[in-house]
C-alpha cells in the first residue's frame, strides 16, 4: 500500500505503532478488496469492532481489544493530517493510497477520516471513494447504473430538455451522486462540448470531462446559494447543484431554471411525490415550482443476488403476495445460497432501481395546488410510471434480486 497524501510518510516509532500500522494496512486492503464503502472501528464494552460496509449492509468482520482501537486511531490521524492527540471533540481527515488488490491491479482510493467521541472511547469512521468503480458506472452509460427500458428513454428526454428543473431524491446513500454524474456525463457527449455544463460539489467525488466543477465550502460562506449566484456570472448552460437544503438554496436553483438554464438539483426527499411537494415546504412559492420542474428522479440501490451461489427457490407466501403488485410473470424465483464471494450474504453487488415523474400539466396541476404526495401518486399510476416498490419488485421477477431485498430497499414508500 503506497500512501499519495498525508502527513508524511507514517514511520512506525516502536513496537505498538508498527502492529497498529500493519492492522491499518490489512483492514484498508481488506475493506478495498470487498468493495466496501465504509469501515467501521467502534469501541464496545472492552472490545473494538472492525465492520465493513458491503452493498449497503454493515457487517462485522473482526474483533480486536479496546487498547487496540487507540493506538490505530493515533495512526490514522497522522495519516489524515490530524491531531493525534485530541479524542473528546470530532475530527476529519483524508488519506490518498494507492493499494495493489489481489487481482493484480493498483487502484488509487481517497479515504475520508471520521473521528467522533463515545462513552465507551473514540469511534472510528472511514468513507471509501473508488474513482475506478465511479469510472466504470458512469462510463457503462445508463443502462450500468440500473435504468433500463422506458426509465432510460425518460430520463434522456428530460436531460434533453433546453431548461427547468430536474430533481434526483432519495436518503443519503442511494447512489444520487453517481446518478448526477452519469446524467452530465451524457449531457456532455450529447452537446458535444457546445455547452457550459458546470457543477456545484461538497465533496467533489470524481472528475468528469467537460464538465467546470467546483467545492462548494459552507463553512467558510461560500456555501451553496451563493456558488448559484456566482455560477449564474459565468454563462452558464446546464448547472448541477448537489444539495437544496435551505429556502436560500431553493430560490437560487428555481431562478436558474426559470431564465433558461438547465438545472440539477439532490433534494432530501424518499420518494418523488414527496420531492414534488418539498420545494414548497422549503418556502418556495407553490405557483412557481410547476413552472420551473421538468422531472423528478427518485431512487434506491438493491443489492443483486449474488451469481456464484444463485440457486432457484420456492416462492414464499410474502412473494406470491408481493408478486401480486406486478404484472410480470414469475419463471423462476432465485435466491443466493451464500458462499465465499459473497461472504455468506446471498448478495453481491448492487444496481438502482428509479421511479421516474416526467412533466405532466395535471401532475403540475396537483402541485400548485399544494395536493398531497398519496394524490401525486395516483396520478403517477394512472400515467404509468412505476412507484419505486413496483420497479423493485420487477427486478426480483427478473431474477435480479430478491423479494425481501425489493421490499427492505423500499420500505416507508
Amino acid at each position: 500500500m503506497t500512501l499519495l497524501h498525508g502527513a508524511f510518510r507514517f514511520i512506525p516509532q516502536d513496537e505498538e505503532q508498527k502492529l497498529a500500522w500493519d492492522l491499518v494496512q490489512r483492514i484498508i486492503l481488506d475493506a478495498a478488496s470487498e468493495r466496501s464503502s465504509d469501515i467501521h472501528m467502534e469501541p464496545c464494552r472492552g472490545d473494538c469492532i472492525i465492520r465493513y460496509r458491503i452493498d449497503g449492509v454493515l457487517r462485522e468482520i473482526s474483533r480486536h481489544s479496546s487498547s487496540v482501537l487507540q493506538s490505530v486511531s493515533k495512526v490514522l490521524k497522522k495519516l489524515g493530517n490530524m491531531d493525534p492527540d485530541v479524542d473528546q471533540f470530532p475530527q476529519d481527515g483524508k488519506i490518498l493510497c494507492e493499494i495493489g488488490l489481489m487481482r493484480g491491479e493498483n487502484r488509487v482510493f481517497d479515504f475520508r477520516l471520521s473521528t467522533f467521541p463515545t462513552v465507551s472511547g473514540e469511534k472510528v469512521v472511514m468513507r471509501i471513494l473508488d474513482p475506478a468503480l465511479v469510472s466504470s458506472a458512469i462510463g457503462g452509460g445508463f443502462e450500468a447504473i440500473g435504468l433500463r427500458g422506458d426509465s432510460a428513454k425518460k430520463m434522456q428526454e428530460i436531460l434533453e430538455k433546453p431548461f427547468g428543473l430536474v430533481i434526483f431524491s432519495g436518503p443519503t446513500g442511494c447512489g444520487k451522486t453517481t446518478t448526477v454524474y452519469s446524467s452530465l456525463t451524457h449531457i456532455v457527449g450529447k452537446t458535444g462540448g457546445a455547452c457550459n455544463v458546470m457543477s456545484l460539489e461538497c465533496p467533489v467525488e470524481y472528475v468528469l470531462d467537460g464538465v467546470t466543477q467546483t467545492l462548494v465550502k459552507p463553512a467558510e460562506e461560500f456555501g451553496y446559494a451563493q456558488a448559484m449566484r456566482a455560477a449564474m456570472r459565468q454563462d452558464p448552460d446546464i448547472i448541477s447543484c448537489a444539495e437544496i437544503s435551505d429556502l436560500e438554496t431553493a430560490q437560487a436553483v428555481v431562478q436558474a431554471a426559470l431564465t433558461g438554464h438547465l438545472v440539477l438539483a439532490v433534494l432530501h426527499a424518499p420518494d418523488a411525490p414527496s420531492a414534488a411537494l418539498r420545494l414548497s415546504e422549503i418556502g418556495i412559492e407553490p405557483y412557481l415550482v410547476p413552472m420551473a420542474l421538468e422531472g423528478i428522479v427518485s431512487q434506491r440501490l438493491l443489492r443483486k443476488i449474488c451469481l456464484n451461489c444463485a440457486r432457484p427457490s420456492e416462492l414464499d407466501p410474502v412473494a406470491k403476495e408481493a408478486f401480486e403488485e406486478t404484472a410480470a410473470p414469475v419463471p423462476i424465483y432465485y435466491k443466493g445460497a451464500g458462499c465465499e464471494q459473497c461472504r455468506g450474504s446471498g448478495y453481491r453487488g448492487r444496481t438502482g432501481v428509479y421511479e421516474i415523474l416526467p412533466r405532466d400539466n395535471h401532475i403540475l396541476g396537483l402541485i400548485a395546488q399544494s395536493a398531497s404526495p398519496e394524490e401525486i401518486r395516483q396520478e403517477m399510476l394512472r400515467l404509468g410510471c412505476p412507484t419505486l416498490r413496483q420497479a423493485a419488485l420487477q427486478l426480483a421477477a427478473e431474477g435480479v434480486t430478491t423479494v425481501e431485498e425489493a421490499l427492505r430497499a423500499t420500505a416507508g414508500v
